[in-house]
């Protein structure tokens, strides 16, 4: 067990390892730097503390609530490397039974590697443990979850596309092993409206354990909406849409309440 645990925190590690080879000089800031941060531009993550209700209805009549409080703060003298912990709290619904408890933790670090006037790079490396209290409640495996984003920077807003790949590094053998890859393709427009912001997110999922393939969309739309705890406060909803006959959720709707920059 002491060399699994080693192991996964090193696999954890690996997607941020390159960080370790940069340079101490000062990244050039992004068009968008000079603007209150709202938490939309991948190269500029604040110090944050979310709690998010996301609902899913799911192929069969099953559907899932999904409670996750999370936190974010920089973990580097130059704020380029931040560390995330989620803590969800779930609920399934199945025919004939519904269960509710801890989820699947999860604790990631991101850094951002480069930052330009035009371009932007950043890589997270993420496990997700198997700390779910019921079988219904998470995957049953240990998951290291990495990912790389391009973000570029345009007059009238940002594009990021990125690349997540989940696997499962060990678990219960009696569940499923996770093998997940998803193109995200990532669009913040930039608003008129002060304190406003829209993303938009189409993806293209890969499960190859159970050989499905397919696409979704989300577009998520909030505003600031005051000063609190230090930072500001504020609200979003996102709906999001998932298609194809391989699709194993048809819809769902995430509300957000975050406070950035204390």
């Amino acid at each position: 067990m002491k060399i699994r645990l080693v192991a996964f925190a090193s696999a954890c590690i690996a997607g941020a390892a390159p960080s370790l080879l940069l340079s101490q000089a000062p990244a050039k800031p992004s068009p968008a730097a000079a603007a209150p941060n709202d938490g939309t531009d991948p190269t500029r993550p604040p110090r944050s503390a979310t709690i998010r209700n996301e609902f899913l209805s799911a192929r069969g009549s099953v559907w899932i609530n999904t409670v996750r409080a999370q936190y974010q703060t920089p973990v580097s003298q130059d704020a380029r490397s931040n560390l995330r912990v989620t803590v969800p709290f779930a609920t399934v619904g199945v025919p004939g039974a519904t269960r509710s408890g801890l989820g699947d933790i999860g604790v990631a670090f991101t850094r951002v590697m480069k930052v330009t006037p035009r371009y932007g790079v950043v890589l997270t490396g993420e496990g997700i443990f198997n700390t779910a209290g019921d079988a219904r409640l998470g995957t049953g495996q240990n998951v290291v979850k990495g990912s790389a984003v391009y973000a570029k920077f345009l007059k009238r807003g940002i594009i990021a596309p990125s690349l997540v790949q989940s696997t499962s590094v060990w678990g219960d053998a009696g569940r499923a092993s996770v093998n997940l890859t998803t193109f995200d393709l990532y669009y913040v427009p930039k608003l008129s409206i002060p304190g406003a912001f829209i993303t938009v997110d189409p993806s293209l999922n890969r499960d190859w354990v159970n050989d499905r393939t397919f696409p979704a969309l989300s577009v998520q739309v909030g505003k600031l909406i005051g000063p609190m705890m230090g930072g500001t406060s504020q609200v979003s909803i996102k709906p999001s849409v998932f298609f194809g006959g391989d699709r194993t959720t048809n819809w769902g709707i995430e509300a957000f309440f975050r406070v950035v920059g204390f």
